[in-house]
């Protein structure tokens, strides 16, 4: 009996079309990458940067010793869509630090502060932004000859100063305004692409009873957040900023400003007392008799800003997904109708689980937790994602999502 031939279909002669159809159907930027490496004509027949991906799953950026006279240059990432750690060799950053990330790039600066870059670590793309030593102007278009140079001396200050990055449009674009927050100062500084030099965005109601919170840059304004007060500032009007005081139901140990889909977000958790006292880190504790590590619980709430100065919480949460960094780093917001298996209402937050070997010799491990917003009671996701000798000065982890753009 004459066995019959196996016969495989040609993929790489498949039409243009029906190519450009199945990449479309593609969610992930991991799977893109797949797809555009399978053969010429499907790499020809889709585009290197699409624009039909939803907003990704963030990935975990795991901190690196800046310092390190052998570092080689490889970056590890845990990727929350595929369950998997990510390397990518990212030289640009030797001898740089990640401070924050915004839209799919990480900005970096020398541990001296006398560099500062913008890295998309998928695409390559790097943009250069104004040192810190060179002196800057205010809004008013007045030169000031304060540097902030000198506060990078102090390695571990330097190592956090910038708790937020946010911009106006695709920072490839040249028009588009690039804005930094330092907590430590309360002070916001922008510039657009190109420029020599940073402008200082200043509070016009200084009140040192205010403690600095978040900031950002959110269609055309600027927003300064403070424990007890929002601030929010026109650039071509500084001095007709309104400022507007917080209720007393904003008593949170942490706030932060998130850009939803109608507008800005404002977010206050704090830990309860049950569960760790009201402190606002994210470190995992040890519970010796069960053997587990246990995250805080945390109570949440949700509040949308409007005009003219309205906060109203925001009881529906179903529609978003929040992911929480260790330490002062900026959280992350996406919508759950993004996914299909995205539950919505839910909070994913990282924990820095903090072990001793020895007298001398540290690690750190990481691991994510879950918790519904409405109960606050988080559950172990995934534990100890990576466990390497603790950075030093210590350095906490952050979210960032992967974009082509």
């Amino acid at each position: 009996m004459e066995t019959s031939r196996l016969k495989f279909r040609d993929w790489a002669s498949l039409p243009e079309g029906v190519v450009n159809l199945i990449s479309e159907k593609v969610k992930s930027v991991t799977d893109h990458v797949r797809f555009r490496a399978v053969c010429s004509p499907w790499r020809s027949a889709s585009l290197p940067k699409p624009r039909h991906l939803p907003p990704q799953l963030p990935w975990l950026i795991i901190p690196w010793g800046s310092r390190d006279k052998n570092d080689d240059g490889i970056r590890v990432f845990y990727d929350l869509w595929e369950d998997k750690m990510r390397k990518l060799y990212l030289p640009e950053t030797i001898g740089m630090v990640c401070c924050a990330s915004c839209r799919g790039w990480l900005l970096l600066v020398s541990t001296e502060g006398k560099r500062l870059l913008l890295l998309n670590p998928l695409t390559g793309a790097r943009i250069r932004l104004p040192p810190f030593a060179t002196p800057f102007k205010d809004l008013n278009d007045q030169r000031d000859d304060t540097r902030y140079d000198h506060i990078w001396s102090d390695s571990y200050l330097g190592n956090f100063l910038i708790k937020k990055v946010t911009f106006s449009e695709d920072p490839t674009n040249p028009n588009c305004l690039i804005a930094v927050f330092l907590q430590t100062f309360n002070v916001f500084f922008y510039c657009h692409v190109g420029d020599l030099c940073w402008t200082r965005v200043d509070s016009h109601h200084k009140n040192y009873f205010f403690k600095p919170m978040d900031a950002m840059y959110y269609n055309g304004w600027f927003y300064l957040l403070c424990d007890r007060a929002m601030e929010i500032i026109e650039p071509n009007k500084p001095k007709h900023s309104s400022f507007y005081l917080l209720e007393e139901t904003f008593d949170y140990v942490k706030m932060f400003l998130l850009e939803g889909k109608s507008g800005v977000l404002v977010v206050g958790f704090y830990n309860t007392e049950e569960e760790g006292g009201g402190g606002g880190d994210t470190l995992a504790a040890h519970d010796l008799n069960e053997g587990i590590v246990k995250c805080p619980k945390q109570k949440v709430d949700v509040y949308q800003y409007q005009e003219p100065r309205k906060f109203n919480q925001v009881t529906d949460t179903s529609n978003n997904v929040f992911f929480c960094g260790s330490g002062v780093f900026p959280h992350l917001t996406i919508c759950s109708d993004e996914w299909d298996f995205l539950d919505g209402g839910c909070m994913y937050m990282e924990c820095i689980d903090l072990s001793l070997e020895g007298e001398y010799e540290s690690e750190s491990s990481y691991s994510i937790y879950i918790a519904k917003m409405d109960n606050g009671m988080f559950e172990p996701l995934v534990s100890n994602i990576r466990k390497k000798p603790r950075v030093c000065p210590s350095a906490h982890t952050t979210w960032f999502q992967p974009s082509f753009f």
